[in-house]
């Protein structure tokens, strides 16, 4: 597989989507790829992650959208260089909110539809793409903001989504 990945503009367009997209970017031969951008994740990546294993500092997080200057902030405080084949972990806090709720309590946040995420626009997933990470993930219901601000931006990238 081929290790280069081309800049999120330069993505290519999917009927009926608008935007670019990395969908079937990575099948070969006619065959669909079931894994998309873990195969970002090669046996040197993950060499050199096992290196870089180290306590990090947990940031807890009213519900809002995320904006990725927020996210390149934070990590160059932490230090943090995102390489290819990366999982980048938002943690929001709403697993503490919640779990530290009565169950009447935490049934109301479930069932508010709101939770903190990342911002869902186009820039955010130029960014999300350009960084060449292979999945994302949040301690939220959902990996970008809710209500959402448009609908699935993220998953068009390729990226696995992990949520919750």
């Amino acid at each position: 597989m081929d290790t280069t990945f081309p800049d999120y503009d330069d993505l290519p367009s999917v009927e009926g989507i608008s935007e670019p997209c990395a969908w079937g970017l990575f099948s070969r031969n006619g065959e669909k790829d079931l894994y998309g951008c873990l195969h970002k994740v090669t046996p040197d990546i993950i060499r050199e992650a096992t290196a870089e294993v180290k306590d990090g500092v947990s940031i807890s997080l009213n519900p809002h959208a995320i904006k990725v200057r927020e996210i390149e902030e934070i990590a160059r405080e932490q230090g943090v260089t995102f390489k290819q084949g990366d999982v980048i972990i938002i943690r929001t806090g709403y697993t503490d909110i919640v779990g530290a709720a009565e169950p009447e309590e935490q049934e109301a946040m479930i069932n508010t539809g709101m939770s903190a995420g990342v911002e869902g626009s186009i820039d955010a997933v130029k960014w999300f793409w350009n960084t060449h990470c292979s999945a994302v993930a949040s301690d939220s219901v959902g990996f970008e903001v809710l209500p959402a601000t448009k609908d699935g931006v993220i998953g068009a990238g390729g990226s696995p989504d992990l949520e919750l």
